[in-house]
């Protein structure tokens, strides 16, 4: 009997097609990364659509923030440059520059999607957000939209050509930033209220822009939210560090943390940062983990997939001997500026300074979310007298909690900026900010470039406008019926408007 020679095992097909050969799982691949990259194109088309549906409003010419008025504002005792306004807006502020910015941003993220030269795209789409962030001011000073901007500067780090562990480490440090500063934010909370296990009991009702699935999940034992508490501080706090460990541990914290996210997103409104933050564990895996995602697709559209979003358009490198210098030397200021921030975030730190002058460009940023949680929810509304009566009818907005009987919204990954803003308006109401300041003028004025905000249509010519305070909890009892219930009221400031109707 003769013996017959055992074929050679081949790699799985998916590879071929990619022209990619299999790799260890010791750092993820091109295959992850392009993976990656395709999936952080499509989040970035989300964030540019989200901020175009509202970018006039807020600070287009008739908007809540005129650029042109926040370009006038910046203190400075020379022609204004850069470096003290870091936006593309300084050369021009029309609304047909916003219109075209954000055309732009699209653009950038398809080319991303079909890996046009990814690298220079993603650059460019992160500039261009970084000039929205600094021109819309307060509307996009949220946490996850520095975690965007990071993202994109550490994408640029990747190679979706051959392995890399530059790239991948850095998504890595990354996430371990989010997490790790959270919870250490969390544990330091001057209520205590994570360490005693009731900032859960308080956090679905308090949310900013809660869901619906929120009343249910608010109802549950206390004995779980307790549960929930102590574990969310245990997976920021040791979690976090698993990023770094072995395949199986890598493993285990891309389920834990991918799932830590689903719950967010299902019973909380935060636009694109549940997505964003799942998305970029994607680094936690390996090929052979990632593979039987293009396999399923090679099943359903052949190489259609596979092959025809892979339009890599040549690019001129740099030589390695100075491209990889360059990009150590990169990688070494962005970890050394970010421990700097955060070490002074959450204690004296003497190198301070070093990091004030990489702040205003947002790509090292310190992460502290729900550092303590409400305690109550103190739920701001509009409401405006038609004719002089005294009577005034409610304007309810459109993510908010408006009418008690109206169910909570889901609105991600779209984020409204002024329904999330009046939930800070809440926790002081006292302070009036110049944009709440002109959407009560506007309501008065110019009810036309406020109207985008409300459910129902403002009057033309109102005789009185009125911003009240509803100390706003979940109806009692497991069924929504209402969903909400008014437990007392804090007058807020009445806005006379002008004789605005047209004199007969």
């Amino acid at each position: 009997m003769t013996e017959t020679a055992e074929a050679p095992a081949t790699p799985p097909p998916t590879l071929w097609s990619l022209g990619l050969r299999p790799l260890d799982d010791r750092a993820p691949g091109p295959l992850v990364t392009r993976l990656f990259t395709k999936g952080f194109a499509i989040l970035w088309a989300i964030a540019w659509c989200s901020l175009g549906a509202q970018v006039i409003g807020l600070i287009g010419e008739r908007g809540l923030l005129p650029l042109a008025e926040g370009l006038a504002s910046v203190p400075t005792d020379r022609p204004l440059r850069f470096v003290d306004f870091p936006s593309v807006f300084l050369w021009g502020a029309s609304d047909t520059a916003l219109r075209l910015s954000i055309a732009a941003g699209l653009v950038f993220s398809v080319a991303v999607f079909l890996e046009i030269w990814p690298l220079l795209f993603l650059a460019l789409s992160t500039v261009l957000y970084l000039s929205f962030a600094v021109a819309c001011r307060t509307f996009l000073a949220f946490q996850w939209d520095n975690l965007l901007l990071e993202a994109g500067f550490v994408a640029i780090f990747l190679d979706t050509a051959r392995a890399t562990r530059l790239g991948p480490l850095l998504v890595r440090l990354l996430l371990f930033k989010l997490y790790f500063e959270s919870g250490l934010a969390k544990w330091q909370s001057p209520l205590g209220d994570w360490r005693d296990g009731s900032a859960m009991t308080f956090y679905y009702e308090t949310a900013p822009l809660p869901t619906p699935l929120a009343f249910f999940a608010h109802h549950a034992p206390v004995a779980w939210h307790h549960v929930e508490s102590w574990a969310t501080l245990l997976i920021e706090l040791v979690g976090s560090f698993f990023l770094f460990g072995p395949r199986l541990a890598r493993r285990l914290a891309f389920v834990v943390f991918t799932v830590f996210q689903a719950i967010d997103f299902l019973t909380a409104n935060y636009g694109f940062f549940c997505p964003l933050a799942a998305w970029l564990g994607l680094f936690l895996l390996g090929e052979r983990d990632v593979a039987p995602v293009f396999s399923a697709l090679r099943r359903r559209w052949g190489h259609r997939w596979t092959r025809l979003p892979r339009l890599v358009v040549p690019v001129a490198r740099l030589p390695r001997w100075l491209g990889t210098p360059l990009a150590g030397l990169a990688a070494v200021l962005w970890v050394s500026l970010s421990a700097i921030e955060g070490w002074s975030f959450f204690a004296p730190c003497p190198w301070e300074s070093l990091a004030s002058f990489a702040q205003p460009f947002r790509l090292t940023n310190t992460y502290h979310l729900f550092a303590s949680v409400t305690r109550e929810r103190w739920e701001p509304t509009f409401a405006v007298d038609e004719d002089g009566s005294g009577r005034f009818r409610e304007l309810a907005l459109h993510s908010k909690p408006g009418p008690v009987d109206r169910r909570p919204p889901f609105v991600a990954p779209h984020q409204p900026r002024v329904d999330f803003q009046l939930w800070f308006q809440g926790l002081a109401p006292n302070r009036q900010p110049a944009w709440l300041t002109r959407l009560l003028g506007a309501l008065c004025d110019d009810p036309g470039s406020v109207a985008w905000l409300f459910t129902t249509t403002p009057p033309p010519h109102a005789a009185a406008v009125r911003l009240t305070y509803w100390s706003t909890h979940f109806a009692a009892g497991p069924s929504p019926s209402p969903w909400w219930v008014r437990a007392r009221e804090r007058p807020g400031p009445t806005l006379a408007c002008r004789a605005t109707a047209p004199s007969r």
